[in-house]
Formats: structure tokens, sequence, C-alpha cells
């Protein structure tokens, strides 16, 4: 049997419980992440005013197993202080100083982890630049432990204006939500939508700089932008200090993008145009490995929305309504809800292109993954969320728990998730301090869990606290967060 002949088979077999698991994800992800499943006996002894943010006061965190998500493993009995947004202390229990009136959390040998980032997000995507962003959607993603997310599809005036302003907020303590990092989306021009458009050298070099000026950390580069344009915009990134993230643009080879300048390549399936032209050619994938490995780009995973993709080309209706019936979905603001409908279900039922088609390039963009994984290909993990019907928060656990079925370990997940966004962020000067660790100087920016996601990944979801830029959000504090996001939805 051919390599092709042997992936068609593996999809059918995969295509044919795909429906079956979209139906159960939500009731799953609603039981594990938000409801009273989680051990209530140990959460039960911990205390707590509303969350507030903590003024020049201390936490201290007692009794706690550590994730080392660098050493890829737990270091047991260990207290944890934070003060000001910051771990300023970390040492075995019992022996590490306690600042005076600090807040004492009891951990009860519960596990202190680093909290997760979704580097390939879209803050209230449906593409109108009048869409009246929720603020919750921030602290949805907060209330499931993720606590930083790159929005990649944040649009020009006026829209781009209140995400970096809801960015703000959350940094002043005045909003509820996971920290937001921002990327200004440049697309070719007549393309049709309200993003900002270049065409020439000269006007990738002003859009940098007006870019900049409002406040985006990082430049996104759709493949529909001109080569010109492209050079413009990479040279003045470069001149201003803000990195690159890049759909690799057309005409190009992903070795010629590569060379003019990308940072971080926006999704997995970016490989089937930018390497392979669009044909689905495996004994090509050394070639891929090879580049990768030359250039060193950050790679966005995005893998499980290959799957949603070819939930919607191969189920019909049925997996349309399956997905709209999701309990999670009232986390989601009503205009996304229509975005998806209208757009998305939309794009990927397309009548010119075969289910044979969908699941064939599905199943390629897996054997990417693979073969760019083994070869130590440096990832982070994105969803493209809301983008297909995912659930912000709810999204990054999927991603994760589908990211071990295609073969990484628990520990190189985690990784992708937390120490790899962190070091992304530090190289291109967003943050100050690290982030996606649990050491002294590092942001404090924690989940404390009830069991060790090194041995299941499903104990990234049992989540007691939150601890967020000096705030501490408790299991009732969390469901509250959910609960408001849910009614402000069901509200519009």
């Amino acid at each position: 049997m051919s390599l092709i002949q042997e992936l068609k088979r593996r999809n059918v077999i995969r295509v044919g419980v795909l429906l079956l698991v979209i139906a159960i994800a939500g009731l799953v992800a609603d039981r594990l992440i938000s409801d009273s499943s989680v051990d209530t006996e140990s959460a039960a002894e911990d205390t707590f005013a509303p969350p507030e943010k903590s003024i020049g006061g201390a936490v201290a965190i007692t009794s706690v197993r550590i994730l080392d998500v660098e050493a890829g493993r737990i270091v047991p009995d260990q207290t944890v202080v934070v003060a000001d947004g910051l771990i300023v202390s970390v040492g075995a229990a019992g022996e590490t100083q306690i600042p005076e009136g600090a807040r004492r959390i009891e951990g009860n040998d519960r596990v202190l982890a680093p909290g997760l980032a979704d580097m390939h997000a879209h803050l209230g995507f449906n593409y109108d630049t009048d869409l009246p962003i929720s603020e919750h959607e921030l602290a949805v993603y907060l209330a499931h432990g993720v606590t930083s997310i790159l929005s990649q599809g944040d649009f020009g005036s006026p829209i781009g204006a209140r995400i970096n302003g809801l960015a703000q907020d959350v940094d002043d303590g005045v909003l509820d939500g996971a920290a937001l990092y921002t990327a200004a989306y440049v697309r070719g021009p007549n393309d049709g939508r309200d993003f900002q458009e270049v065409e020439t050298e000269a006007d990738g070099h002003a859009v940098v700089a007006a870019s900049q000026a409002a406040g985006y950390d990082f430049i996104k580069v759709y493949h529909t932008v001109p080569e010109p344009a492209f050079r413009g915009v990479v040279a003045e990134a470069r001149a201003r200090g803000m990195g690159i993230i890049a759909h690799p643009i057309l005409g190009l080879t992903l070795a010629e993008n590569l060379e003019i300048g990308i940072d971080l390549i926006a999704h997995s399936e970016s490989y089937t145009y930018s390497q392979f032209n669009n044909e689905i050619v495996p004994e090509q994938l050394s070639d891929a490995v090879d580049v990768t490995r030359e250039y060193q780009p950050w790679i966005a995973t995005t893998l499980l929305l290959e799957d949603l993709v070819l939930a919607i080309a191969t189920g019909g209706d049925e997996a349309i309504e399956t997905f709209m019936a999701r309990p999670e979905t009232r986390f989601v603001h009503p205009l996304v809800q229509e975005g998806w409908r209208e757009r998305h279900f939309t794009r990927w039922q397309d009548p010119n292109r075969s289910e044979e088609h969908y699941r064939d390039t599905a199943q390629f963009i897996i054997e990417i993954f693979q073969a760019l994984y083994a070869s130590d290909a440096r990832y982070l993990l994105g969803t493209d969320g809301p983008i297909v019907a995912s659930v912000p928060g709810i999204n990054v656990h999927q991603e994760m728990t589908y990211l071990t079925k295609l073969g990484a370990s628990p520990r190189d997940v985690i990784r992708m998730a937390t120490l790899n966004p962190g070091m992304f962020l530090a190289e291109h000067g967003v943050i100050d301090n690290p982030q996606g660790q649990v050491t002294v100087g590092s942001q404090a920016d924690l989940v404390l869990l009830h069991g060790n996601p090194l041995d299941a990944l499903e104990h990234y979801q049992a989540i007691d606290f939150v601890f967020s830029d000096g705030r501490v959000y408790d299991r009732v504090a969390l469901d509250a967060l959910l609960d408001a996001a849910a009614a402000a939805n069901a509200s519009k």
C-alpha cells in the first residue's frame, strides 16, 4: 500500500469518530474545567476576599509541588512567595521566609505551574470593524488558566485601538483577564476586508511605523502582501525592534521568506503552500525539515483547527449544529458565533473541493508537524481561536491534548504553552521579566492544580487558583468570571 493510500485509510477511520469527539468535547471541557467536579476537600480550607490587586503586598503559596518546565520534573514540598506580580522567593517549605502580613495559601501538596499562553488567537474576530468586542473574552481565557494571549488578527482603527486599550486595562488592573499582546495585521492590496493594506516598499515602512505608534507589539503579514512591501515591512520592523509574524508570502519559497525575515510562522499549515505548493508530497518532508533547521523560526501549532475544518467539510449541517450546541459556546460573543455561520462554516464547505481533498490535506499537515517535531523545531501553542468554532481558553486545553495524540510528549506540549511563549516574547522585548516558569524573578502568572500534568495533561484543567499580575482568583472567583461572560453574551 502506498503512503498516500495509507493516509487516506487512516483518515476514513479518524473522521468516522470525529463527530462523536466533537459531541462530547464540550461536556468534557465543561465538566473538567469549570464545574464543581474538582476536589473541594483541600480547596475548602482556602478563604479569600474577592479578587483584588495586590499593591506592595505579598502572597505565600506554601507546601506545593512545583512544575519545573525546563527540567521536565516536579520539585516537591516548596513554598513560593509572590509580590507585585513577580515571584520573589522559591524554596523548601518550612525553610523559606514568609514576609510578615503576607496572605497565605495552603498548597496541600497541589501542583503550582506556569499559566498557559495562546500564541495565535483572534480577539473578537468576525471581520467587522464595528464589532463591540466583549471585555469578558479575556476573562474567559483567564478562568481556564490561560494567562497570556497573542492576538494575531487585530484590525486598524477603530477596533485595533480598542484591543490595545483592553491590553492596557489588564496591565493596569482595571480589567480581569489574560495579559494581551497584539499584532497589527497587514494584507496585500484590494484584499476586500478592513485590514491595513500595503503594495509598495514605502507602504511597508509606513505601516510598521503607524502600527508601533498605535501600540502594537508585533507585525503580522498575510500571504497576499507583495514582495516589495514585505521587504519594507521587515526592514522597518527590524529597525524598530518589532517581531514579524507571517503567513509566508506567495511567489517565494519558504526559504526565501525566512531569509527576508519571519520570526513566527503563523500556522503549521503554512508549510503546505510555502514549501510544497499545495501538493501532498510526503517524500519531500526532509526538505521542510532542512529549511526549518537552518532558519530556526518559531511555529504556531494551530493543529486542532485542521480537524475542526475537516469535521465541517465532511460532516455537513449535522456537524455545524453539533458545534453550535456545545455548552461552552455560551462563553462566545453572539456576533462571533454569527461569524462562524456566515463565514467560517460556509468557507469550509466548498463544493469545488472534495472530502478526499480535505482529508488528505489535514493528514499531510499532521505528517509535517510530526517530522518537524521530531527534528526539534521550535513550536508555540496556538489555536487560531475563535475561528472555526473554537472557544477561548477551552481551545488551549483541547489543542494540548490533540498534540499528545499526534505524538508530542506532555512535557514538550507544556513547554510549547508556557516556557516557549515566554522566550519568544522576551526575544522581541515585549516583556521585561521571564515568563512561563516558576523561578525567582519571573512573572507570577501561575495556576494551582490538583495533579501533575506531566503525568496527564488533563491535570492542567483542574484549576483551584489562578495568579495573574498580582491578583489572586480562587475557584469561586474564576467561576464568577465565566458566569458573567455567559450572562453578558446571553443579553446581546
